[in-house]
């Protein structure tokens, strides 16, 4: 994680939604307040390392959790997440993140993976994001933005794994909304709805932050999302 913005902000949003379901539903006032304490902590650290994807996970991931519960409002995710962008890339309502990378920037990279795949439709091009940004390189002029990676962990995966890679990234997308919806609505003691509700969040704020960061498809990050899993 080397201390960027993108790292320290992802274990900080994996931390806030693990602390979310015992904050909510823990059977002790005690246990309930110190868990929002780590919320507002762990909410300090995403503020201070400027990471827009991990603010906007946290944001939409309020919306989640209540359609976790009612099953429609997941509905209303999509248009969240795209208002959210929106918001923090024009800086309405200071939500402005520093030194973020602009939406903008990020779109023209997906573009230009894009047209790089053309060419590698059922393979990608290689493991590893050396591999990915040897041939990016290869590709594109040095006049765009520079290039570490895909900033989307679906289109990162597509590129290094090809697409029996992005079906299994799919894949696992789908199994954990099944069994986080299916943890929540089946929570009848307050340690299920805190483990349900903590599982279900972690998971889903990795797969938030992967539309714009590639940090669900490091070691680390892998590890944090079976952990996720693991608890439904």
């Amino acid at each position: 994680y080397r201390f960027r913005a993108s790292g320290v902000g992802a274990l900080a949003t994996f931390g806030l939604a693990l602390s979310i379901g015992p904050a909510l539903a823990a059977a002790r006032r005690g246990t309930r307040l110190a868990c929002f304490g780590l919320v507002l902590a762990f909410l300090g650290v995403i503020i201070l390392s400027g990471s827009r994807s991990s603010l906007v996970s946290v944001l939409a991931l309020m919306v989640v959790l209540v359609g976790l519960r009612f099953g429609w409002l997941l509905l209303a995710t999509p248009f969240v997440l795209v208002g959210l962008w929106f918001a923090t890339d024009h800086g309405l309502g200071g939500l402005r993140a520093p030194d973020a990378v602009p939406l903008a920037t990020k779109i023209e990279l997906w573009k230009n993976a894009a047209a790089i795949l053309h060419d590698f439709p059922f393979t990608g091009v290689g493991l590893g994001q050396r591999a990915v940004h040897d041939v990016y390189e290869a590709y594109m002029l040095a006049l765009g933005p520079t290039f570490s990676h895909a900033h989307n962990a679906f289109i990162q995966a597509y590129l290094e794994q090809g697409l029996l890679g992005l079906f299994g990234l799919v894949s696992l997308t789908l199994v954990l909304l099944f069994n986080a919806r299916r943890a929540v609505a089946n929570a009848r003691t307050p340690l299920s709805w805190s483990v349900a509700l903590s599982g279900g969040g972690a998971a889903i704020v990795q797969l938030f932050e992967g539309l714009t960061e590639v940090v669900l498809l490091t070691s680390v990050g892998t590890v944090l999302l079976l952990v996720a899993l693991g608890l439904l």
